[in-house]
């Protein structure tokens, strides 16, 4: 007989994970069981702790087998014994009990096994895999065959329906849930705990909701297939003893949860879908390329939300440790990942690279709303990064979002040793904000802990800081490409392409609506030797850049200053700022302004220079007022500045037509520069005063009308103002007893003389 105690009382460590996944484990009354419904010719025959599992109903390579429950005990055995023709094993439960693995499940040959429980299926901390093809765990009601047959768990038939036909399709209905609980002993980093899958197959855990926790899912030059839908259909389409799956027809996803070290290694393509993906504590992916050929990808798609949270996403050429002296040639994996909303917090890690010959891999980001890159108390910044170690390419960086925040010094990379960087693009619809530092902590080769500072922002680089020219590696940094409405860089925050070794460094593209650069941010091009990189910004809007920001290209040693090229609808330095293309030993870069206005406060520099005064770069600006000068100290004004310029009295004997009053407008940088710089609008008298002459202006319009008037008709002088409803300001005359008195002796004087 099967031991009797499943539990074994080892599963009180994860009490609280039992509860959320809805079940219980009970360290008494827990027995293993592997029962026939006796529906399909299922026998079972125990020996020792294996249980062996014969007879079943056969359809062309098709087995079929149905069962009333179907766990195993810990050490347990549940051994598929058929002939060799067999290509698919068709497993269902359909007593409504859930399916508790904590021993091994064993097949014939190169059979792929299909295990269909609707209840759930639990995998424990000491469950493995010996199956000779692809091993899929299901949590549908039914499976779908070609000829439109069904082996359905929920409803099953006696004698079932049978098939020879290939299955296409599973479908969902009220789903259980599929778990892998945490290995106390051997979770983690060992690579011989978990389920694993022989190479070239499919490893597939298809359920209602999904979690891993501190244990690993192997499938080494083999396909991971993760998917959590709770109604719907998933179509299946076999390729050979691999499988591909369609989610066109799932109706309703789910969440899939990796935490606590949870691992999958793999070097096929990993697949993910649900409703929310979260890894967390130190869980992740590593996708390797070895010898064997290219590395798969990584996919991850969500309905709702991807995050990870203190875990990582690896494809790599090769790996640390291993035998590097032996060429990859192969591409890294992919990495791809679509959600509403996606989000790497506290030292998170998203990373394509090679250490070979090979390219390394893509990363691309797509997320309806928002991209978050963050850390908790500026530590441990979170990063997406590309990189070569090798002599192969790094890969491409593309994201796509409708906001992008990036704080806590986390970074979006690509890194260039041999080979050249990758470029990084980035698209966000509505806004990019870039701010802060952080702490970036790690190991150095001795094992030692170090700290680095790390800017927020991106990085496109080759080489080393502080590294001897000499010793720094030939590859040419990547370039930067950013399209958005809205720029933020702000608090230290920094986009930089550089290079620290002999080659060029990348260039920076912005193609924006408006950019602001606060509290030392920084947009820079530096190379040590190379030619520096170029950085072009084209604003459909305002610049600013205010609080010791700065666009700068440097060239040390011989390099030569790159070029800054900026063209917006106003430019604006407003405190302590820099716009520099300066070398040392080489020439100094060009800068080209083109602005409608240009404004620079007196202690914000623009240089082009180089040590060798022959060699200073040029500065060239185009804008309507080449002289503005920004004063940033404070002065009070006078609410009414025109009362300076309108003449309130007349002079003796002189025709009252002389006398007017002039709005000069604000003065300033005209509309465009056909326009004057003054906008002249007079209001003058008509006619000659006299004492034959009772006719005086009553109305004032864009011109002046005569109307007939009584002796007591006057000329009322403004004397104050009022903001009309258009928002405009209008001088009037406010008449009383007293000023009518003043003014009709004042005009009579006027008269007499």
């Amino acid at each position: 007989m099967l031991p009797t105690n499943f539990a074994s009382c080892e599963f009180k460590v994860s009490t609280t994970i039992v509860v959320t996944l809805g079940f219980f484990l009970h360290c008494n009354d827990v027995r293993s069981q592997v029962i026939s419904d006796q529906t399909a010719n299922t026998q079972v025959k125990v020996i020792d702790n294996t249980a062996h599992i014969i007879g079943g109903t056969q359809a062309g390579d098709n087995l079929f087998h149905s069962f009333k429950q179907f766990s195993l005990e810990t050490n347990g055995i549940a051994s598929f014994d058929h002939s060799a023709d067999i290509n698919n094993i068709f497993t269902r439960i359909t007593g409504g009990n859930i399916s508790e693995i904590d021993g091994l499940i064993r097949t014939q040959n190169d059979a792929n096994l299909f295990l269909i429980n609707p209840a759930g299926i639990i995998f424990g901390a000491n469950a493995q895999l010996d199956v000779g093809g692809s091993f899929i765990a299901t949590t549908a009601e039914k499976t779908i065959f070609e000829d439109g047959q069904e082996f359905s768990a929920v409803a099953p038939t006696e004698p079932p329906i049978l098939t020879i036909s290939s299955p296409i399709g599973l479908q969902y209905g009220v789903n259980g849930e599929i778990a892998v609980l945490p290995n106390a002993n051997r979770g983690g980093n060992n690579p011989t705990a978990g389920l694993s899958v022989k190479s070239g197959n499919t490893l597939a855990l298809l359920g209602g909701d999904i979690t891993i926790n501190r244990n690993n899912l192997n499938a080494i030059a083999s396909n991971v297939e993760i998917s959590s839908v709770r109604s719907g259909k998933i179509d299946l389409l076999q390729n050979d003893r691999d499988w591909q799956f369609g989610y066109d027809r799932a109706l309703e996803y789910g969440r899939i949860d990796f935490d606590n070290r949870a691992l999958i290694d793999s070097s096929g393509v990993v697949n993910f879908r649900g409703k929310t993906i979260n890894f967390t504590a130190s869980s992740g992916i590593r996708n390797f390329t070895d010898l064997s050929g290219n590395g798969g990808i990584i996919k991850l798609e969500a309905t709702e939300s991807v995050n990870l949270d203190s875990s990582f996403l690896f494809t790599q050429v090769g790996q640390l440790g291993s035998n590097l002296e032996q060429a990859i040639a192969g591409m890294g994996g992919d990495i791809f990942i679509e959600a509403v909303n996606i989000s790497l917090a506290n030292g998170s890690i998203i990373s394509a690279g090679t250490l070979s010959e090979g390219a390394g891999g893509n990363i691309t980001l797509e997320a309806l709303e928002t991209i978050e890159l963050s850390s908790i108390l500026d530590r441990n910044p979170s990063i997406v990064s590309t990189s070569t170690q090798g002599m192969g390419d790094g890969g491409q960086i593309e994201v796509n979002a409708g906001k992008l925040i990036i704080g806590d010094g986390s970074q979006i990379q690509a890194l260039a040793g041999g080979g050249a960087g990758g470029t990084i693009t980035v698209n966000a619809t509505e806004s990019i904000d870039i701010s802060g530092t952080g702490i970036l902590r790690s190991q150095d080769r001795s094992g030692n802990l170090t700290e680095t500072l790390l800017n927020s922002g991106f990085a496109a680089s080759s080489g080393i800081e502080n590294l001897p020219l000499e010793q720094q590696p030939p590859g040419e940094s990547g370039s930067l490409i950013m399209n958005t409405p809205d720029l933020t860089i702000e608090d230290s925050a920094r986009i930089s392409v550089s290079n620290y070794g002999l080659a060029n460094a990348g260039d920076i593209k912005l193609n924006i609506g408006s950019l602001s650069l606060d509290t030392a941010g920084e947009i820079i091009a530096n190379t040590a030797s190379g030619e520096g990189g170029s950085i072009n910004i084209v604003a459909e809007n305002a610049i600013t850049l205010e609080n010791n920001s700065s666009v700068s290209t440097t060239a040390e040693q011989d390099g030569n200053g790159g070029n800054i090229f900026i063209e917006a609808d106003n430019l604006l330095l407003l405190e302590s700022d820099r716009l520099s293309a300066d070398a040392q030993q080489g020439s100094g870069g060009n800068i080209s302004i083109d602005t409608q206005g240009f404004f620079i406060d007196p202690n914000s520099t623009i240089t082009a220079s180089s040590a060798v005064e022959t060699q200073e770069g040029t500065i060239k600006i185009i804008t309507l007022d080449l002289n503005s000068r920004l004063f940033m100290g404070f002065e009070e004004y006078s609410p009414l500045v025109a009362e300076d310029y309108i003449r309130t009295g007349c002079g003796a004997g002189e025709d009252l037509a002389k006398n007017s009053f002039r709005n000069i407008g604000r003065g300033g940088i005209p509309y465009n520069p056909t326009q004057e710089m003054a906008n002249l609008d007079t209001l003058k008298d008509f006619g000659k005063a006299n004492k034959s002459s009772k006719s005086f202006p009553t109305k004032i319009k864009n011109t002046f009308e005569h109307s007939p008037s009584s002796d007591r008709s006057i000329i009322s002088e403004a004397n104050a103002w009022k903001v009309n409803s258009q928002g405009k300001i209008e001088l009037v005359a406010q008449q009383n007893i007293n000023t009518f008195n003043y003014l009709s002796n004042y005009l009579s004087v006027c008269r007499t003389n």
